[in-house]
């Protein structure tokens, strides 16, 4: 069996001048980026903006079996791995509270449970949602 190459997180953006204002609107174009090159990488992918309106990412990793989080500072990538216990990160998605911390909704595949981790301004804060069967897929 050949040896599948790694996946990467790739972001692609149609820039239309107001998400990068170097480029002119009379000249859009495709930036292709690697957010994440640590093995195999970029499953279950969700994106959201912050208040900054900077792209951010939660994805699962295979390699790891867990999730994780990148989000862009306005000049590079900065990749956090939220969970790491277990089979966790499947069927993510992301979306920002109020206060702007994000916030993740995934699969754990080890206990068959919803979760959500939340990050607190320092750390992630990690809590059950439903463990009542096989719940917790396709989460949004």
């Amino acid at each position: 069996m050949a040896k599948k190459a790694p996946l990467r997180v790739v972001l692609i953006f149609l820039l239309l001048g107001m998400l990068l204002p170097a480029i002119s609107q009379a000249s859009p174009s495709w930036v292709v980026q690697i957010v994440d090159s640590s093995g195999n990488v970029g499953q279950y992918t969700s994106l959201a903006f912050d208040s900054g309106g900077n792209p951010c990412i939660s994805y699962y990793s295979s390699t790891g079996s867990n999730l994780k989080y990148a989000r862009w500072t306005g000049s590079s990538w900065v990749v956090q791995t939220v969970v790491s216990s277990g089979n966790v990160g499947e069927y993510c998605s992301l979306a920002f509270d109020f206060s702007g911390n994000p916030c993740i909704s995934y699969y754990d595949n080890s206990a068959d449970d919803l979760m959500f981790a939340r990050f607190s301004g320092s750390s992630w804060v990690v809590q059950i949602v439903d463990s009542s069967g096989n719940v917790g897929q396709y989460t949004s």
